[in-house]
């Protein structure tokens, strides 16, 4: 079955949520020729990382070979991508999948299986409170591009199991602007954490909160690398530059994550139980009192001249 009635952001939303647990399968999808091409660009991601970091290059390597009927590649950006990890880091991966995959029923199923049970459980052992699973590349999705699913500039910030050349066909259609619905998960969020001392809902909030200046200037068409975000935008809105400080002393002092937890995530035995809630499962066995006093006296109403 094809869903060409889609377009391909949608699309693209739904296969995420159906290999996640959250959704059906959306069918076939191969993208029709479109009017909005705009530009082309060439980004070649490397495979080169420090020793610190074989391991995970090593790991991340076994998923594509045992399947690469499925997988051609897996992309490692984010802080993990760039080499500037903390304690609070999660693990952002792009899987660049096979082609086949988003014509297949068969293969998307068992892709789905392998996320879950493989790929899941090595993100959940390096940050056991991820709120996200992975990204997707597929060869005709690079044809017909939204940066609104990923800015190019973040592969420019990135290493990948085999080093490859992407040339993205960028288009320009737009899609609603996403910064009002992040706002109000935020505002959602804040109303959670504030009866709650569970550190997903809290990493959840404080992440969303670090976003905010990216998907500002992304609703504006200026696609602008995360970390590169900030300071043009505590420019140009001053009264959020404390709230954006109080988030980054947080995130400083964010605790390791307890042994145990990191080992029932690798294990797998965590994801299989408690399948996508395991994230909130680990979330109340964080503890730092810091944490909780900063959180409850952090004030988010400057976002609130963003929704005018």
């Amino acid at each position: 079955m094809s869903h060409h009635s889609l377009n391909l952001y949608e699309y693209y939303q739904m296969l995420i949520y159906y290999f996640h647990g959250r959704g059906d399968d959306p069918g076939n999808f191969k993208p029709l020729p479109s009017c909005y091409k705009t530009f082309k660009t060439d980004v070649v991601i490397p495979s080169t990382v420090p020793v610190k970091y074989q391991w995970l290059l090593e790991r991340l390597s076994e998923f594509e070979q045992c399947h690469p009927e499925l997988i051609d590649n897996i992309i490692v950006q984010g802080s993990y991508g760039d080499f500037t990890n903390t304690e609070y880091s999660d693990l952002d991966l792009v899987v660049f999948l096979n082609q086949s995959v988003v014509e297949s029923r068969k293969k998307r199923a068992k892709f789905k299986t392998i996320l879950r049970k493989k790929i899941m459980p090595l993100i959940y052992s390096i940050d056991p409170l991820q709120h996200h699973g992975v990204f997707l590349l597929w060869p005709e999705l690079c044809k017909c591009y939204l940066e609104n699913i990923l800015p190019i500039v973040v592969y420019s910030h990135a290493w990948a199991i085999k080093q490859i050349n992407i040339r993205f066909t960028c288009s320009s259609k737009k899609i609603t602007p996403r910064l009002p619905g992040l706002l109000r998960t935020i505002f959602s969020e804040y109303k959670r954490v504030e009866i709650s001392n569970n550190f997903y809902h809290i990493k959840r909030f404080l992440s969303h909160i670090m976003m905010v200046p990216c998907i500002y200037f992304m609703d504006r068409g200026t696609y602008i690398h995360k970390s590169k975000s900030f300071a043009p935008f505590i420019r140009k809105f001053q009264a959020i530059s404390q709230l954006m400080s109080d988030v980054s002393e947080i995130r400083r002092k964010w605790p390791g994550a307890p042994r145990t937890i990191k080992m029932i995530g690798l294990c797998g035995f965590g994801p299989r139980v408690f399948r996508r809630y395991f994230p909130v499962f680990n979330g109340a066995f964080y503890h730092s009192e810091e944490i909780i006093e900063y959180i409850h006296r952090i004030d988010i109403s400057a976002l609130l001249q963003l929704d005018r």
